[in-house]
């Protein structure tokens, strides 16, 4: 077996420092809203990611209403690109609620561990990934390190027995499956496309869903609330952490995956003890540090190898499929010129695997039906 190339090793390498950075920026989100909530008693998680979506809009969308096709692909797939703004924001607004009505255990194992779950189940079913034992061990390792971390969290007496625990428990299997769609829509707009053009439709769109729910849910919270200048840093810093790591997460998908994404913020949990130790009185544990060291290690042994693609006949037509429906939802031309000029040279590799398939098929038969008659 060879060994790694230095190109890849140093790619390796700045995917996991990477990873850990998107890590750190996801706990903060966690620290500025455990802020808000207890010096201020402020919960209004929709208002918090409705400046994150306005910023995202703010960046992304001037580049799109630029081109000359951009309302005309909105009107022709305004329905496509609200789905997968209102699944981005209620997979957001599931997991914080989730935490008023079940243990912080639960909604570490049930909203990461199932983020994990549904993303791979996604990318079989939808991207024709094949993962192998490799994977699944190195996912295995991971989702141990979370364990370790929950075992920690109910020695520490930070999880207590929610309100509702089953109320919870949904909400998060709910959000890990939203989380889970946006994440492998990311992945493979990034591999295939333009990162630019996802944030910019999503953002876009995402702004007036949660500017909407913002108006239902949180606005008698706002009216009531005091705004002060740590108020606004907080809020700002939540907004901040969350944009940054919106930017961050397709362009590391590009060379690497969602799912080693997701793999790699696992880590967030010890990253938001040292914050707790100096602004919420945390109990220091060495045990936390053994569970960072458990999920590093998961994510390295995931990214060992490379998931790899079926070569069927089936599964060329599925991605051909899928890469048509996602040029039509994600691309600003109904039908442009690279589109038109690859087009036939597209359905020409396809008809040529399944021509090739055939012929094997037929020349098979001849060769049975040639050994019954001798």
């Amino acid at each position: 077996m060879s060994l790694p190339s230095l190109a890849k090793i140093r790619l390796f390498i700045l995917i996991l420092a990477v990873g850990q950075f998107l890590a750190l920026l996801l706990s903060g989100t966690g620290v500025f809203s455990q802020l808000l909530e207890e010096k201020y008693g402020i919960n209004t998680p929709t208002t918090q990611v409705f400046f994150m979506y306005f910023m995202l809009a703010l960046t992304f969308t001037p580049y799109l209403v630029s081109r000359e096709d951009f309302e005309k692909t909105l009107r022709a797939h305004w329905w496509k690109y609200g789905l997968l703004g209102l699944l981005d924001v209620e997979g957001n607004y599931c997991l914080v609620l989730a935490y008023q009505y079940t243990s912080f255990t639960s909604v570490q194992i049930l909203g990461s561990g199932g983020t994990i779950v549904w993303i791979m189940l996604l990318s079989t079913v939808f991207l024709k990934v094949k993962y192998h034992l490799i994977h699944f061990a190195g996912v295995g390792v991971c989702l141990l390190g979370i364990a370790v971390l929950a075992y920690t969290d109910i020695h520490n007496g930070k999880s207590q027995k929610g309100s509702n625990p089953l109320l919870g428990d949904v909400l998060c299997m709910v959000g890990a499956l939203c989380y889970a769609i946006t994440n492998v829509s990311a992945e493979f707009v990034a591999k295939n496309f333009t990162f630019t053009h996802f944030l910019g439709y999503l953002g876009f769109i995402s702004c007036f869903v949660s500017a909407m729910q913002l108006v239902i849910l949180d606005s008698d919270n706002l009216m009531k609330q005091q705004w002060n200048q740590p108020v606004v840093c907080y809020y700002a810093g939540f907004a901040i952490c969350l944009y940054l790591f919106y930017i961050l997460s397709p362009i590391t998908m590009k060379y690497s995956s969602a799912i080693v994404v997701n793999l790699s913020v696992l880590t967030g949990n010890i990253y938001n003890l040292l914050w707790g130790l100096f602004l919420f009185n945390y109990k220091f544990s060495m045990i936390y540090f053994v569970a960072f060291f458990i999920i590093i290690a998961g994510v390295v042994l995931f990214t060992v190898t490379t998931p790899t693609q079926a070569s069927s006949r089936e599964s060329i037509a599925t991605t051909k499929y899928w890469s048509d429906y996602a040029s039509s939802l994600f691309c600003e031309c109904s039908r442009c010129d690279i589109h038109r000029s690859t087009e036939k040279d597209d359905y020409a590799v396809v008809n040529t695997s399944e021509t090739t398939l055939s012929g094997d098929s037929a020349n098979e038969d001849e060769n049975q039906l040639t050994g019954i008659q001798i």
